[in-house]
């Protein structure tokens, strides 16, 4: 086959060329194994911080600690629940919320409410997620920092979604003007 025929086959629009399709392939396939092997070497220097599988201890330990947190959160939020809006005085309703006396207005206590309804919905997700990798055998030392900051970053996210929702829905004072 000549070359202008060639030329010709792989020609692209505006009077660029193409090269050839097989050259194309190979090329291909040694980006494919340069990258293979960067990656090799990136994994391969990366710190040995959770690269084992947690030991049955460990894992004892941790979800102790989760269903405590999420019997805690439990008991706090039945013990904050409010009984009836007209029951709250202007100094605030008094609580004892395990073992602890204070005194909320009902704003503050529906704050409280709802980040600490925040916090049992990450914990109960840490659970559910701890209790899936445990059961196939794949829970490895680098994901327990997230399973201990889930339910912090979720009762976080409560609250922000709490302060968003209350400023734009709250009813305003309104002002008359003579």
């Amino acid at each position: 086959m000549s070359a202008e025929l060639l030329e010709y086959r792989h020609a692209l629009p505006g009077g660029e060329y193409m090269a050839d399709p097989d050259a194309d392939q190979t090329s291909q396939s040694a980006k494919d194994a340069t990258k293979a092997a960067h990656d090799k070497r990136w994994v391969e220097s990366r710190s040995d911080i959770g690269k084992n599988a947690v030991g049955t201890v460990p894992i004892i330990i941790i979800s102790i600690l989760l269903l405590v947190l999420s019997v805690a959160v439990v008991v706090a939020l039945v013990q904050l629940w409010p009984l009836s809006s007209s029951s709250t005085s202007v100094h605030g309703t008094h609580y004892v919320v395990m073992w602890i006396h204070v005194n909320l207005e009902l704003e503050s206590n529906y704050f409280l409410i709802v980040v600490l309804a925040g916090a049992l919905g990450g914990a109960i997700h840490s659970l559910r997620s701890i209790a899936f990798f445990v059961g196939e055998r794949k829970l490895q030392w680098s994901w327990i920092l997230y399973y201990a900051c889930l339910p912090i970053v979720a009762s976080l996210m409560a609250m922000i979604f709490y302060l968003v929702l209350r400023g734009d829905l709250s009813p305003r004072k309104q002002v008359r003007r003579l």
